[in-house]
Parts: structure tokens; sequence; C-alpha cells
């Protein structure tokens, strides 16, 4: 009898590379589409702050400085998801007739089974007993 020298891979390392291989192409694809879901987070979380500063600047301007709460749609159909909630309170008395304004401007919106918000808070000044 004689021997005859054998070239190429054995069933079981063919079947070990596999293993490895897929095993590598599952983790790269929970990195992929972890980094996707990161990246929507982080366009839904700026939307939401572009939504809050501007209901924030429409205060005093196109609503009334005067101490009481609306809310709407972000867009004026409502089809995006977001919200906003304005919370107009006194804020301490000043002297020469001006008074303070708490203002609170909250975003919301949900993301898969979680409600998220973007809020922003700050103190505008206005005349006493004017509305403005």
């Amino acid at each position: 009898m004689t021997e005859r020298a054998q070239s190429g891979f054995t069933l079981i390392e063919v079947l070990v590379a596999l293993a490895i291989v897929a095993i590598a192409f599952v983790v790269a694809l929970g990195i992929f589409t972890g980094g996707l879901s990161r990246l929507d987070h982080d366009h839904n979380v700026q939307y939401a702050l572009l939504v809050a500063q501007s209901e924030l600047a429409r205060v005093g301007q196109d609503i009334a400085l005067q101490d009481r709460e609306i809310d709407g749609p972000a867009d004026s159909q409502g089809e995006d998801g977001f919200t906003w909630h304005i919370a107009i309170a006194p804020y301490g008395g000043g002297p020469g007739g001006l008074f303070g304004h708490r203002v609170v401007v909250t975003v919301g919106w949900n993301e898969g089974w979680q409600k998220r918000e973007v809020r922003l808070d700050t103190i505008r000044l206005g005349l006493q007993g004017t509305g403005s």
C-alpha cells in the first residue's frame, strides 16, 4: 500500500471557520444596528431641541407672557409624533413694575416603548399687569 499526501481542509476545520465567521457577522450586525438606533435617537433629540427653542422664542411674541399652560403638535398636522407644552408661571416681583415669569417648554415624543422629552426652562421679564 502506498500512502498519498492529502491536501485541503477537513470538514471539521471548514465548520469551525464558518462558525467563527458567523459569530463575527452577528457581532458586527449588532454594532451596526446599535449605531443606527443611536443615530435615530440623536436626530430626535436635536429636532426636539429645535422645536423647544422655536416655541420658547414665540413666548412674548406670538404667545402672550401671561400665567397659563398651552400645548400643541410640533408640526401643523401633528404627524411627526412630537408635541410641545408651555407652562408660564409667576416668578417673584421686582421693583419698578417689572415682574418675572418662569417659562418652561417641554417637547415630548415616543421612541419605541419609551416616552422621551426635552425641557427648556428660563425666566422672562415683563411689565406687571400688562401681560406682555
